[in-house]
């Protein structure tokens, strides 16, 4: 929570380099913060479950800005600028062709976790896990893309977006942790523990991999596809 609160904090008083963390880079939208505050904040409040409803009021809140925010996008129209936090600043450095969006992915993000959120509440503890890992895709994605430098894979998608989208996601992942495949990757059985061996050799192989191609490729102006067959 405290780190939505940075964000909006920065808007505040105009520090950028919490907000813009990359020179030329994308930015964290405010709206975007209070999205992943609301999920935050419905993740948080679904333990114990005395606060059941206030959890789901919060996650349906992040579900609906999500939603509002896709619509937007497909319908080109305004929705969400009466609500949008800092307008002002916003207007500022959109003149200055510097325009801060909250993109498609985030957007699909919020509404991932709002349902998942909302699924656990209402006792469906595997569909909330299958969207939970749907929507981990998405940062993961993004943190790729900032690491090779490709623009799609994150378009407007900054930093601190993907660590806090990546920690809440990871959070409701986790919080059904005793359903579904979660039970046996994470579990004591032996295969619980090939399981794991085998994620983390296929996701860190890959990015580490692809990473030092990029750094050859680099450094000694290779062709980047022939140095790939030859690597593999």
């Amino acid at each position: 929570r405290d780190v939505y609160k940075r964000q909006l904090t920065a808007y505040a008083y105009n520090i950028e380099y919490l907000f813009i963390p990359i020179s030329q880079g994308p930015a964290t939208h405010p709206l975007t913060a209070v999205m992943l505050a609301c999920l935050g904040l419905g993740m948080f409040l679904s333990r114990p479950h005395k606060y059941r409803l206030l959890a789901s009021a919060f996650a349906l809140l992040g579900l609906v800005i999500g939603l509002l925010r896709l619509l937007e996008l497909s319908a080109s129209i305004a929705i969400l600028d009466a609500i949008t936090p800092y307008a002002g600043l916003l207007n500022e450095l959109a003149s200055q062709g510097r325009p801060i969006l909250m993109g498609g992915n985030t957007a699909s993000f919020g509404a991932l976790i709002g349902v998942a959120l909302l699924c656990g509440q209402f006792n469906q503890p595997l569909i909330r896990q299958r969207l939970a890992y749907i929507a981990m895709l998405i940062p993961a994605v993004g943190m790729v893309g900032l690491a090779y430098g490709i623009t799609p894979f994150y378009g407007q998608m900054a930093l601190p977006t993907i660590v806090m989208s990546g920690v809440l996601s990871g959070a409701v992942l986790l919080s059904s942790a005793h359903h579904g495949i979660l039970r046996m990757i994470l579990g004591p059985w032996m295969s619980g523990t090939l399981a794991r061996l085998q994620i983390f050799q296929a996701c860190i192989v890959p990015f580490a991999s692809g990473y030092f191609l990029l750094f050859v490729v680099e450094t000694h102006s290779l062709d980047g596809m022939g140095l790939l067959v030859v690597l593999m």
